[in-house]
């Protein structure tokens, strides 16, 4: 009689196994019930970044189609609208002109030199910085840059590496034709996504240097185990509609972020020292500066070579405006050989051949490599008009004479003209005189700090954004 005893035993045993499950679902159940008549309203939180994805065999991933809903955390609640594309555009408007399949003309340099029927076509490439987490539809800077004769595409996808805009360009963005595309870099995780493969959840291609510091693609295409896709679209659909999930999610934020992270907050808490910053990197840090910047020169050869020009917005680190804006952390940073502006340095350096960004080369005119091979092809490299004060929305985005500002970081940004018309933007001067450009504990660009890299775009694209009627959005 033992088999039954044990036939007794296991359906004993699957009785409280399921006794519990029951009283799990039935536990969940009434937290997410009291929760919600406690007025707990759903925050779908950032850090569930499958929220707005979808999986992609070549690109790893991509932003859902067709998706209008909430997206925030515990800084701000905002609504983002993707399109039938996947794409972030900027919303539409009485006086903007519809679509690219008017003629625009190539290298614009001013209205005048364009084919106003058609306008400026502009596609923008990044991750969330260029995406807009934080802002609404109408406050992203590609939002600010579209108007009566501009239409601005918003291809960025937040999580996203150089490797990955390489590929979206070559599959999506090239077809349509953009007389200019903006490849926003933030010099955050961008060196980091560069040199890894994703996640469990979503793994991406990327590429790898050869020994004649060529690329080569690997990881692609981006498979994931046959029953993670569901698990990760049962995740989605439960962050999308329970206020519990949402709950735990924002307690596992981090508490008691400042309203400013000054000085003592990021020397306190050992950033941002970053590896990349110190005085000798690690052999990690160096290798992700330099793969960045090799697929940076590979982008821009694929934007001129599909004849649109090539424009490169460095959008800093949060730690790195701080400083600039602190002239004496800046002496002890030095006296301790911390280069925090190593990043833009070095990638300034590969795309214009720049062998210096700062004020001791301010007044002059270098001549550069060629950022797209290896001759030289008369390109040059100059301080940028905005040398030039300009006021916007009350904040001076231009260089403005001072010690804070001769011997510190806000250099001008440096344009980059080369005979296919690349220009590059250091966005850390302009940023650095912003009140709160950033969102403290997301470390993302605020609506004021979207409105500070329009203004520095509007100026190198010819176009006044201040002119444009976004009320009417």
């Amino acid at each position: 009689m033992a088999w039954r005893a044990g036939l007794c035993a296991g359906r004993q045993y699957r009785a409280r196994v399921l006794v519990v499950l029951l009283g799990l679902a039935a536990g969940v159940l009434a937290s997410e019930v009291t929760l919600r008549l406690a007025g707990r309203s759903f925050r779908p939180h950032l850090r569930n970044r499958v929220y707005l994805a979808e999986p992609d065999p070549l690109l790893g991933w991509r932003n859902r189609r067709n998706f209008a809903g909430p997206y925030g955390g515990d800084e701000f609640l905002t609504r983002v609208t993707l399109n039938s594309e996947g794409r972030r555009d900027p919303p539409a408007r009485p006086d903007r002109i519809q679509g690219w399949t008017a003629p625009g003309a190539r290298n614009p340099v001013s209205h005048a030199a364009r084919d106003t029927r058609g306008g400026l076509r502009v596609a923008v490439l990044g991750d969330s910085q260029a995406f807009g987490d934080g802002v609404e539809d109408d406050e992203t800077f590609a939002a600010l840059l579209d108007g009566p004769h501009v239409v601005v595409r918003n291809h960025a996808v937040p999580g996203y590496g150089t490797d990955q805009e390489m590929l979206l360009f070559e599959r999506d963005v090239r077809a349509s034709a953009p007389d200019v595309v903006i490849v926003a870099v933030y010099l955050g995780n961008d060196l980091r996504d560069n040199a890894d493969s994703g996640t469990w959840q979503y793994p991406k291609p990327h590429f790898v240097r050869d020994a004649s510091d060529g690329l080569r693609l690997t990881g692609s295409p981006a498979l994931r185990p046959p029953l993670v896709t569901p698990m990760i679209e049962l995740f989605r659909a439960l962050m999308r509609h329970s206020a519990l999930l949402n709950t735990l999610a924002a307690r596992a934020a981090e508490p008691d972020v400042p309203a400013r992270r000054d000085r003592v907050w990021w020397e306190s808490s050992g950033q941002p020292l970053a590896e990349i910053w110190a005085a000798t990197p690690d052999a990690t840090s160096r290798a992700s500066l330099e793969l960045t910047a090799l697929l940076l020169r590979a982008l821009v050869k694929q934007i001129a070579d599909a004849g649109a020009r090539p424009l490169v917005v460095l959008i800093p680190e949060l730690g790195a405006v701080e400083i600039a804006r602190d002239p004496s952390w800046q002496r002890d940073l030095a006296r301790r050989a911390i280069d925090w502006r190593r990043p833009q340095r070095q990638i300034i350096a590969a795309l214009c051949g720049a062998k210096d960004h700062g004020p001791s080369a301010r007044a002059a005119t270098r001549l550069c490599d060629s950022p797209l091979d290896s001759r030289t092809d008369g390109a040059t490299c100059e301080p940028s008009a905005l040398t030039t004060p300009r006021q916007r929305d009350g904040a001076t985005l231009a260089r403005q004479p001072g010690p804070d500002i001769e011997a510190s970081a806000t250099a001008p940004p440096w344009r980059c003209k080369s005979a296919r018309g690349l220009i590059v933007i250091d966005a850390l001067p302009g940023l650095a005189r912003g009140e709160r450009p950033y969102y403290p504990g997301w470390k993302h660009l605020t609506a004021e700090g979207h409105r500070i890299l329009a203004g520095l775009l509007a100026d190198e694209l010819g176009v006044d954004e201040t002119a444009h009627d976004h009320s009417a959005r």
